[in-house]
């Protein structure tokens, strides 16, 4: 069976005629099914049959590292550490297992553990772009934004055509304060992915920062119309307009966002300035305290609310 990216149908229709009878299975047709179940999202199936794989045979280092990652993707990241762990066992010279380790050691905030795992996946691999890539965001959440920017540099010489590395370059390049090669950058990723609404979205905001407000409008309304799930360009967006003192434009595109996301601290608080500035003092004192339903401790949120409790006070 080769291996190659097959539609949702086309995949339904193979997994019925297997559970028929009409089309018989190999290891390494179980094996490809489990890959395309996981790239499809289809998580729990993904897990499911690798399990059946290693039930029959426990020592194929493929179906520990599908399992790994289906169960990461699910949540259970314990579970899902200890399967590509196993993988890695079995077979010790396969980058790409220690590569997705690395990934998600980064994502529990196992900053350490993952630049090894990334280490050590570039040595078995010098050539793997992504593990570069990987490294890149470990070094960058570390605070290492020098060692992050030569990271994402290599990612993108071994693949020139790398989206998200050359985004991340952007990013890492707005933090050393080079704000012409992090626009540059940004540039190189949407001209690969147009479609690429991160990359819309963190132009958008450099560009507000430099003051170029219409071109920042731009390239948030892009982003939002890439990608209508992305909550922080509408928050973005709101925070020009309600620079300008577009109320009501603001608070409907705050609204759009916490939707999205209901939590989301910068976005509550801000739609609570917006509310204070308006006299709507129930509503800035609800934002407020849902930012500290989630963080009680949170300072902006704290000294916000004691504002609105003041002006609550005085109106009494």
């Amino acid at each position: 069976m080769q291996q190659q990216a097959m539609s949702e149908r086309r995949l339904d229709e193979m997994i019925q005629r297997i559970q028929t009878g009409a089309m018989r299975m190999t290891e390494s047709d179980a094996i490809a099914i489990a890959g395309q179940l996981f790239s499809h999202g289809r998580y729990r199936q993904a897990e499911k049959v690798c399990r059946q794989i290693i039930a029959h045979k426990p020592a194929i280092a493929d179906a520990h590292s599908i399992l790994g990652v289906a169960l990461c993707a699910q949540g259970n990241t314990k579970d899902g550490i200890a399967s590509l762990k196993r993988a890695i066992k079995l077979a010790p010279k396969i980058a790409s297992y220690r590569s997705n380790l690395g990934e998600i050691q980064r994502r529990r905030g196992n900053l350490a553990d993952a630049i090894v795992s990334l280490q050590e996946a570039i040595a078995l691999d010098p050539n793997n772009a992504q593990a570069y890539n990987n490294l890149g965001i470990t070094r960058f959440d570390s605070g290492n934004f020098e060692e992050a920017a030569d990271a994402y540099r290599k990612a993108i010489e071994l693949r020139p055509g790398f989206a998200e590395a050359h985004n991340n370059l952007g990013n890492a390049l707005r933090r050393l304060g080079d704000m012409e090669g992090a626009i540059g950058a940004y540039q190189k990723a949407l001209a690969i992915r147009e479609d690429y609404s991160e990359a819309h979205n963190n132009l958008g905001t450099l560009l507000r920062e430099q003051g170029k407000i219409e071109q920042a409008e731009e390239a948030l309304r892009e982003a939002i119309q890439r990608n209508p799930n992305y909550a922080e360009p509408f928050t973005n967006l709101a925070a020009i307009y309600s620079a300008q003192k577009k109320d009501v434009e603001a608070l409907r595109l705050l609204g759009d966002a916490l939707k999205l996301a209901p939590t989301d601290a910068r976005t509550l608080l801000l739609t609570a300035r917006i509310q204070q500035r308006r006299g709507n003092l129930t509503s800035a004192e609800q934002a407020c305290r849902l930012v500290l339903k989630g963080d009680p401790d949170h300072a902006e949120a704290k000294a916000m609310l004691e504002a609105v409790l003041g002006m609550v006070r005085e109106r009494a």
